[in-house]
């Protein structure tokens, strides 16, 4: 994610890395570069939504079973009514005839389209003027 050492987004983003020990056997089976475009669409959504800048916290975590990776910054956050929409099932979503809706957050459904298609899960939080979080929980590959 090339943005992230870009100098011009340096000036407006502070980028945040907390991770837990990991160690290094650990694995997501998964395809790299569908995962790797769900994370860069919650970072660029982000950045869309905060473009006076924000703080953008990226944070691995692990139990005995999953990984979880929070997407979070402390920027414009979003409304209820399009939290509920985000987080309800993605069946609900092909359902939906209405246009407007189906282009505002899109890029957030294909983050949640990804995820499942990995057998992991998205919840997006937000207080409205006080950020804006996801959390991805993806399987342990066991071998």
């Amino acid at each position: 994610m090339d943005y992230m050492n870009h100098e011009i987004y340096n000036e407006l983003y502070d980028f945040n890395f907390i991770s837990d020990t990991i160690p290094s056997s650990t694995m997501v089976h998964g395809d790299i570069k569908l995962l790797e475009r769900a994370f860069r669409n919650l970072i660029l959504n982000s950045m869309k939504h905060n473009p006076k800048g924000c703080q953008i916290q990226i944070e691995i975590t692990m139990d005995t079973r999953n990984i979880n990776i929070d997407i979070s910054d402390n920027g414009i956050g979003a409304p209820e009514s399009q939290l509920i929409f985000l987080n309800s099932p993605l069946s609900e979503h092909i359902k939906e005839n209405n246009k407007k809706e189906k282009s505002h957050g899109l890029g957030l459904l294909i983050v949640k389209q990804i995820i499942e298609l990995h057998q992991g899960s998205v919840k997006f939080n937000s207080i409205e003027n006080h950020g804006f979080n996801t959390r991805i929980t993806l399987p342990l590959y066991e071998y």
